[in-house]
């Protein structure tokens, strides 16, 4: 089996000219975080009441919770009598003031009535439960055999399969179409307006039952992702969080990072939004410097959604790995900001190339400083170091070097040998 040289990364410490070093603080915020699964309109803001969520710590996964038997984050689903449905196609019959005394009652059995390759409208007054008003809602209207265009009040909310003469059918796909809540009445007036083409054999609307699908524990067979997502159930959701941080952090680079966060996220701090991040596959830093009350109440808002079909697989929800808290000086190493290869590798003698990028945000013309690497062996020696000069007239530089360890011990499953490179950086002379 062929040996390398193995190197790992280490911490670094970091001085601008003239000062003290600053030691970079990189801790875990992993516990107490106040936790919510559902939709919490201004839930982002500083001043907001939750008392009444949660206490959970992370990691976190709320797809794995066991759901109550009616429980259907954010889901506004129609089921039971109340339709009335008129064959035809007309743009007008989506209003939501409409004359409908010509329109005929359907029982909620006769929804799948429709005649091969016709078109139908079926329409409807729904009530908006007292959980739900306000919020955002997903409206669940079941499946439409064929294609359906769903309108709420007159305005479209969702669409799938298409209509002739470019005609796709999505029979078997239960239909959950986002409705903000400025568009819901909430006072028994909002309609439903769905037009429905149906292409071969019987079609229409195949509504839900009382709660889509059989529920246990937290499985759900009617659940959007199926049997790839493992029956889940995901839905939104909100983390709240008060941080510490002190007034001897002002100047210093504050950031927040995220090991995990499925999917969607959207991080606020203090009210003000910070950044978002919607792969929930990565980890992810931001910036939360310019809104810091130093010394004062300081809270973290992150928003998650895994509504509908989102993966191809179980992903899980939530915060499901670490946070962290991250504090270091205006000068600083970026993250994930040092690279090492090792482009030659011999018994006598291996070649270890060091690449850093670093960041400076107090840029000052007259400001220099040298970059040291080191590597150091299992043992913690130094084995061999090298210093690059660096002058911060700009807010990002990228000093590099090339290092010779002498008589390396290669890397192998039977001696796996590691070395580790330190870097730092000290006042030039």
């Amino acid at each position: 089996m062929r040996k390398e040289i193995a190197v790992v990364i280490a911490g670094a410490l970091l001085a601008t000219a003239g000062s003290a070093q600053a030691q970079r603080i990189h801790d875990k915020i992993d516990d107490g975080w106040r936790f919510l699964r559902d939709n919490a309109r201004g839930a982002e803001a500083a001043d907001f009441d939750d008392q009444a969520w949660r206490t959970i710590d992370l990691p976190h996964d709320y797809s794995i919770e066991e759901l109550s038997p009616g429980f259907i984050p954010d889901q506004l689903v129609i089921h039971g009598n109340g339709w009335v449905s008129r064959p035809g196609d007309e743009p007008g019959w989506s209003a939501q003031n409409l004359d409908e005394s010509a329109w005929k009652p359907v029982d909620s059995r006769a929804l799948t009535a429709m005649p091969s390759h016709s078109y139908a409208w079926f329409r409807r007054r729904i009530t908006v439960p007292t959980e739900l008003k306000g919020k955002d809602v997903k409206l669940v209207i079941g499946k439409v055999d064929d294609a359906d265009v769903t309108y709420v009040n007159g305005v479209q909310v969702g669409s799938m399969g298409s209509f002739p003469p470019e005609y796709t059918t999505a029979w078997d796909t239960t239909r959950r179409y986002p409705v903000p809540a400025g568009l819901l009445k909430g006072d028994g007036t909002d309609v439903v307006a769905v037009r429905v083409y149906n292409g071969e054999a019987g079609g229409g609307i195949v509504l839900p039952g009382e709660f889509p699908g059989v529920r246990t524990g937290p499985f759900d067979s009617d659940a959007p992702g199926g049997a790839a997502e493992a029956y889940t159930v995901g839905g939104p959701a909100w983390y709240r969080k008060v941080l510490d941080i002190p007034k001897d952090w002002r100047g210093r680079k504050v950031t927040v990072e995220f090991d995990g966060a499925y999917h969607d996220a959207t991080v606020w701090l203090n009210g003000h939004q910070v950044g978002a991040h919607a792969y929930g596959y990565t980890s992810f830093s931001l910036d939360l410097t310019p809104n810091i009350d130093f010394g004062g109440r300081n809270v973290l808002a992150v928003r998650l959604d895994t509504s509908g079909h989102h993966s191809r697989w179980y992903s899980g929800s939530g915060l499901y790995r670490h946070a962290w808290l991250t504090v270091t000086p205006p000068l600083r190493f970026a993250q994930w900001g040092v690279s090492v290869t090792t482009p030659r590798v011999e018994a006598d003698s291996a070649s270890v190339a060091v690449r850093a990028r670093i960041l400076h945000d107090a840029v000052d013309a007259d400001t220099r400083a040298v970059v040291r690497f080191s590597i150091r062996d299992a043992a913690g020696h130094v084995v061999t170091s090298g210093e690059e000069p660096i002058s911060l007239v700009t807010q990002d530089v990228e000093p590099s070097t090339t290092l010779t360890v002498k008589r390396p011990l290669l890397w192998s499953p039977d001696h796996p040998n590691i070395y580790t490179p330190r870097r730092h950086t000290r006042d030039a002379d």
